[in-house]
Parts: C-alpha cells; sequence; structure tokens
C-alpha cells in the first residue's frame, strides 16, 4: 500500500495531538474523521488532475488518448473519455483507503499501479515512461480542516 503522512510542524498542534493520544480510547473515532478530510482530498484530485500541492498533473500522451478511447484487451474505453487523467475505469479513485494502527492513520491505495502513478514510472507497455502524477498527500485546506477540528475536539474537553 502506497501512503503519506502528515506531520505538524506548530508546537502548538503537536502538545494538542499529544494531549489527544494519551486519552487513546477516544483517538479512534477522532483519527477515523480526520481520515475522511484526507479521503475526500485525495478524492477531489481525481476531479482537478491536480497534484496536493495544485501543480496539474501532466497531460496523457496521443497513445494513452487512443487507448482509453477504444479501449484495449479486456479494458473497454475509460469512462471519463481519452483526456481525464488518472480515470479509465475508476478502480484508483476508490481504492482510497485508511486504517488507524495504534495512534497513527494510514491513508493509501491498494492498487498495483497507484505506487506507479504517485511516483511515476519508466518503461511501462504499452504507454512508454508514465510521469509521476502525486494524488497522495495533505493539501493546506485539508490540513487547515483538520487543525480546526482538532482545536474544536480538544476545547469540547473529550
Amino acid at each position: 500500500m502506497i501512503e503519506f503522512r502528515v506531520k505538524f510542524e506548530s508546537e502548538q498542534a503537536q502538545a494538542a495531538i499529544k494531549r489527544l493520544a494519551a486519552n487513546a480510547s477516544n483517538l479512534r473515532p477522532f483519527l477515523n474523521q480526520i481520515a475522511s478530510v484526507y479521503i475526500q482530498s485525495t478524492e477531489q484530485r481525481f476531479e482537478s488532475q491536480t497534484s496536493p500541492s495544485g501543480r496539474s498533473w501532466k497531460r496523457n500522451t496521443p497513445d494513452t488518448q487512443r487507448l482509453k478511447l477504444k479501449g484495449m484487451r479486456a479494458r473497454p474505453p475509460a469512462i471519463d473519455g481519452p483526456n481525464h487523467i488518472g480515470v479509465w475505469s475508476g478502480k484508483l479513485a476508490s481504492s482510497i483507503k485508511w486504517s488507524v494502527v495504534n495512534d497513527s492513520l494510514y491513508i493509501g491505495s491498494n492498487q498495483p499501479y497507484a505506487g506507479w502513478f504517485q511516483r511515476g514510472h519508466k518503461g511501462v507497455k504499452p504507454w512508454g515512461d508514465v510521469p509521476a502524477r502525486p494524488f497522495l498527500g495533505a493539501t493546506k485546506k485539508a490540513d487547515d480542516k483538520v487543525q480546526t477540528m482538532l482545536k474544536k475536539y480538544l476545547e469540547s474537553g473529550v
């Protein structure tokens, strides 16, 4: 599974997370709420076709567009047409999952090609070199939302 981590740099956020972790029996539901923010943010990247930093993904090559238009082998044509980057069947976008292990939240995909899509890969048949198109990772907007949730959670006295 490919995954990403979020580290809050501010001392205030780190102290708040430590207080939250000290009451670990209540941590899992809160981590599930955090996961939903990052999952939604990740799924939105398949619509915006941008990386977590906001950079546009590299366009599909003419060969990829042709394959997505007509289909190949057992694959029918792409569900969103030849130009929609990162979506052929929708499996990658719908494979974004999370798990909570102890006091850590892991978000990733179990699709075998997720790593190629995230980091790029050389010599993939029939496409050739696949450029990196990061889809996993934190955005400032998601981080800010989680910071607000964390503040409200801690203020509630849980």
